[in-house]
């Protein structure tokens, strides 16, 4: 008979762990029964999951527990007495929600999910824990929580790249790379140059990120700023949504648009929320760059990038190096080194036949990332125990 499995996500917006959730639960044919735990009841992860018929439970948990950040430390520390009261309560709450349910596997998307359902473990020892960590973790505190729960019998780690569980040496964390449509994420004509009114001989430079001050943007403006000195004719593409519920990342695209207000010809410089169909976007494109200014637990947006054809520069830390051979399927910089970014992208900017040549190169490099490898490891991992 099928597991019972519940997934556990903390956001209902569609980052790339809820793709990635998203990706795992929309298999035809999965071999066992998913229930998807939320926060809320609403959101663009469960509008996603709509034809699927797959069993939602919101919690509907208070914004305010939503809104605890890392960044705001002050707030959370004031918060802090609540908090614990609130999380000892749902603690009990989710242990009973499990067991009523019956679910044989826990998978857990997120990090307070993650901390709830360590503590929900003790009291439900007949079902097994999975914590599948897609962030990089480098708080002392939280290397100890996770070690701790790493020795219970029922918890296990999975993480989305090596760079993720490189923080946590002590714990046997088995590494599950993202997996990706190659039908949907491949190389392809777009309308949408057009639609923005952008010469065909123009470049288009562009970024794929959560609009959050980590991923870099500020970083993009001040590179297309230098470029446009010496390349009047560039247009740039700026992509993303504010969807994290922590207060710690509001009003990015308010401060970004009036950064890029402040650039030569800023109606160069487009703004598109997400996109339903996002290969439209890399399609455009004739450079893609990864801006982010710590490291990236894996990089979705770049191997999408690359699965659609288009010459990628990224950052040196974190998953991309888990994907990007310097010079070969890509460009590599510094993390956070502007003149060492811009050094990378006008080499692409000069040069058609090194974007040609990175762009086929990184597609077939990417194709590595499968969707069916991802799912069959997932799920020996959820299964198998």
């Amino acid at each position: 008979m099928p597991k019972k499995i519940g997934f556990f996500s903390i956001s209902t917006e569609l980052g790339g762990a809820e793709k990635s959730l998203r990706d795992l639960l929309t298999a035809k044919k999965p071999p066992f029964h998913a229930w998807l735990i939320t926060t809320k009841n609403r959101g663009p992860l469960i509008d996603s999951l709509h034809s699927e018929n797959i069993p939602l439970i919101s919690l509907d948990l208070p914004r305010w527990i939503l809104s605890l950040s890392r960044k705001k430390k002050l707030q959370s520390v004031l918060l802090l007495p609540m908090a614990g009261m609130y999380s000892s309560f749902l603690v009990f709450r989710l242990a009973k929600l499990i067991k009523s349910q019956g679910f044989d596997v826990v998978h857990s998307t997120g990090l307070k999910f993650h901390l709830w359902l360590i503590m929900t473990s003790l009291l439900c020892p007949k079902a097994h824990f999975v914590i599948h960590l897609r962030d990089i973790f480098n708080n002392r505190l939280l290397q100890c929580i996770f070690q701790w729960a790493s020795k219970r019998k029922n918890i296990e780690f999975i993480a989305n790249s090596k760079a993720t569980a490189h923080p946590l040496p002590s714990i046997n964390t088995h590494i599950i790379y993202n997996g990706f449509d190659q039908t949907e994420f491949s190389p392809g004509s777009t309308r949408l140059r057009k639609t923005l009114d952008i010469p065909e001989e123009s470049l288009v430079i562009g970024i794929v990120a959560v609009l959050a001050q980590w991923k870099g943007q500020e970083l993009f403006i001040a590179m297309a700023n230098e470029l446009l000195k010496n390349h009047p004719q560039l247009h740039f593409l700026i992509v993303g949504s504010e969807i994290y519920d922590t207060h710690g990342e509001k009003g990015e695209l308010d401060k970004l648009k009036k950064l890029a207000q402040q650039v030569p010809s800023p109606e160069q410089i487009h703004f598109l929320p997400f996109q339903k169909n996002i290969t439209e976007i890399y399609r455009s494109l004739d450079i893609f760059v990864h801006c982010s200014l710590k490291p990236e637990p894996f990089g979705r947006v770049i191997v999408e990038a690359l699965l659609c054809g288009c010459p990628v520069v990224a950052s040196d830390q974190g998953g991309p190096t888990e994907v990007i051979e310097s010079g070969r399927n890509g460009l590599l910089y510094p993390m956070g080194d502007q003149v060492a970014l811009l050094k990378c992208v006008n080499r692409l900017i000069q040069s058609e036949a090194l974007r040609r040549q990175l762009g086929q190169q990184g597609r077939v490099s990417a194709l590595h990332f499968s969707l069916e490898n991802y799912r069959n490891q997932l799920n020996q991992r959820l299964l198998n125990h």
